[in-house]
């Protein structure tokens, strides 16, 4: 009778269970959700400009000694302007390593698909493919811009829950183009915690080689601005599963008027950047056409 009775119990409270379990929310639940967490749909669709300053460093994984680390560092502080609206970046960074003691700085110009470099003097010039290509990551991989475009991917679909840092997270996916994308966002808090993306970069010297590069970035430091948006502050960002960048935000500005004239490329610049050949990294030839080879050691080229 006792055993009837506790079969019959266990029995009830499964169903029970089972009646009264929420259904797991779709992939555009997820989306929606998430962009409330950071502030609502209408003050992410009007985020027209984001000023940031910054420090960080890079691990030179193509220059260390052992490609499993410890690698070398290199160091930097940045002033980055971002103009949603238009699809243009100003990025400012100084950088210094054991080979460069020195601050050294670069500023990069990026409108209309094209990059350039503003040289100290004042004088613009073409900027590489690989320039453009990280312009256009900086721009369409920050956490609000990824939310907004997945719903209307043709594709979007959810993912299998899954543990991060310990703590339950949904997943979505989609495609753009060539890169495939990720992301998952923490159960409670609904705010992305993983941005993961699988490409290839073809006009980058180092990356090219590997083909497929996943790049896994994480969100943290979740700070509240003035204009009501969550916004994270430390991003850290491994590729092919090895530690590549850290940085964090040391200031933050949202919706601020920027002179047009700081992201500006001359036109004969952009005609230039445009006539640029597309690389071909693979048909490089070994050593240095121009010279013959030189003897190293016995049977040594």
């Amino acid at each position: 009778m006792r055993k009837t009775l506790i079969t019959t119990l266990f029995l009830i409270g499964c169903f029970l269970g089972q009646s009264f379990a929420k259904p797991s929310p779709s992939a555009k639940e997820i989306i929606h959700q998430s962009i409330a967490a950071m502030g609502g749909e209408e003050k992410l669709q009007h985020l027209r400009t984001l000023r940031l300053q910054g420090i960080g460093h890079t691990y030179m994984l193509e220059q260390s000694e052992r490609p499993e680390g410890p690698w070398i560092v290199n160091y930097s502080q940045v002033e980055q302007i971002r103009d949603y609206q238009q699809q243009r970046l100003f990025l400012k960074k100084e950088s210094k390593n054991v080979q460069q003691p020195e601050w050294a700085g670069t500023t990069l110009l990026y409108t209309a698909g094209a990059s350039a470099l503003k040289l100290p003097g004042g004088k613009v010039v073409p900027g590489r493919r690989s320039m453009a290509e990280e312009a256009e990551e900086i721009l369409g991989l920050a956490p609000e811009q990824v939310l907004l475009r997945a719903r209307e991917a043709v594709d979007l679909h959810v993912l299998r829950d899954t543990l991060l840092q310990g703590v339950p997270h949904k997943g979505i996916a989609f495609r753009e183009g060539n890169i495939q994308t990720r992301l998952y966002v923490n159960a409670f808090t609904n705010l992305p915690t993983l941005l993961q993306t699988t490409r290839a970069y073809p006009q980058d010297l180092m990356w090219s080689v590997w083909g497929n590069v996943r790049n896994d970035m994480f969100f943290s430091f979740w700070s509240l601005t003035p204009e009501g948006i969550l916004y994270p502050l430390q991003y850290n960002l491994y590729r092919n599963n090895q530690p590549y960048q850290e940085f964090t935000v040391l200031s933050l500005e949202l919706n601020k008027e920027i002179p047009s004239e700081m992201f500006e490329i001359p036109e004969n610049v952009k005609k230039a950047f445009a006539a640029q050949p597309v690389q071909d990294f693979n048909a490089l030839p070994l050593g240095r056409p121009d010279q013959q080879p030189k003897e190293l050691a016995p049977g040594v080229l």
